[in-house]
């Protein structure tokens, strides 16, 4: 269930970037993905992020990017950051849960009828990803990329694609 951040969350993209990337930002504990440990990660206002310290490769495809490792997809496309992107970790130590929160993702930059918001969250300890979704409003058809993309090789990823219902991927 998507549950806004709380008033403790720092603003790490401001609103209306099209195009842009956070500065590396702390997790707030190390994370492990795909084998590998994370202090850090970047965000851009396409919808995505991107695990350690360097920008992401591709800010319109991230996972389908082979040189754009250890990338999570919220909803990565050619959009643009309405209301900007928070990053706010919470809990106690070694269970604590990282929350990178997209408030009013527009799914194409130029296209203000296509909106939604949404978290990606990194949880201490399991060290599961989740993508959690809320409100959304659709005025078009788009193909976003959504999925992970790990730190090698050219099949080192899950894309989840759809024009019609994101119920079956």
């Amino acid at each position: 269930t998507y549950t806004a951040t709380s008033g403790a969350a720092v603003q790490i993209v401001a609103p209306g970037t099209d195009d842009g990337s956070s500065a590396a930002t702390n997790i707030g504990f190390t994370f492990t993905y795909n084998g590998a440990p994370f202090t850090q990660f970047v965000a851009n206002s396409n919808g995505h992020i991107r695990l350690g310290a360097a920008a992401p490769a591709s800010s319109y495809n991230p996972i389908s990017t082979t040189g754009n490792t250890n990338a999570i997809s919220l909803l990565g496309r050619d959009g643009r950051s309405v209301n900007g992107i928070f990053v706010e970790t919470s809990g106690t130590p070694g269970s604590q849960v990282c929350v990178i929160e997209f408030r009013t993702q527009q799914l194409q930059y130029n296209e203000a009828s296509s909106q939604m918001t949404g978290q990606i969250r990194l949880y201490e300890g399991t060290n599961v990803v989740q993508m959690v979704y809320g409100t959304g409003i659709q005025g078009t058809t788009y193909t976003p990329e959504v999925g992970l993309r790990g730190g090698t090789g050219a099949t080192d990823f899950n894309n989840r694609t759809t024009t019609t219902n994101w119920a079956p991927p």
